[in-house]
């Protein structure tokens, strides 16, 4: 999500006298974005919402989808549920600790700002997240994870600390993205609908 490497790949794109371009940018301003858009006739936007290009833009309601994660371990009685986010500042991240919140307040559960954890998305950084959640000695019985590359370094975290995931700790991961086929113990995602 740099924005100078996709501001670069971008102008490359528009140099090439693309007649149509679909991006997924989290790097580049709104501003960028509409300029570019008025340049290029047929740019799409996917995974970002832009209310001036909304006729534009094809995007997953990450709140929702972090809402039902956690609701769902909710549901399976789960009260004390950790988030592992991105440390990305982008608004993915926000929108899904948003909906992970809203479904712990809809069910009555309180808990403090340190069942929250950051690190990089990806395996190596659920893997630390998760390791900073053991750390802290919390209550922990289930976990949402911001994507199933998160939730399979957490996995592994738990496993390195003799924990059996789905006994003691359930994980819930985002996407759907192929690594959740392949993990052990089988990963519970919310599937991310790109056809």
């Amino acid at each position: 999500h740099n924005p100078e490497d996709e501001r670069q790949a971008l102008e490359l794109l528009i140099n090439s006298r693309c007649d149509a371009i679909v991006i997924h940018s989290k790097g580049l301003s709104d501003e960028e974005l509409i300029s570019y858009a008025q340049e290029v006739k047929g740019m799409v936007l996917i995974n970002r919402h832009i209310p001036e290009l909304a006729e534009r833009c094809i995007s997953l309601d990450n709140r929702k989808g972090a809402f039902l994660a956690t609701e769902y371990l909710i549901r399976h009685g789960h009260r004390k549920i950790a988030c592992i986010a991105s440390s990305h500042d982008i608004e993915d991240t926000d929108e899904r600790l948003q909906g992970y919140q809203a479904a712990l307040k809809e069910h009555g559960i309180e808990l403090s700002k340190s069942y929250i954890e950051y690190g990089e998305p990806n395996s190596d950084g659920g893997e630390v997240a998760m390791t900073n959640l053991l750390t802290k000695s919390l209550e922990i019985t289930g976990v949402v994870a911001y994507n199933d590359y998160m939730a399979a370094g957490a996995l592994a975290a738990l496993d390195q600390n003799g924990i059996n995931v789905p006994s003691k700790v359930s994980m819930v991961g985002f996407d759907d993205g192929l690594i959740a086929r392949f993990v052990h113990p089988s990963l519970t995602t919310i599937r991310y609908p790109i056809v």
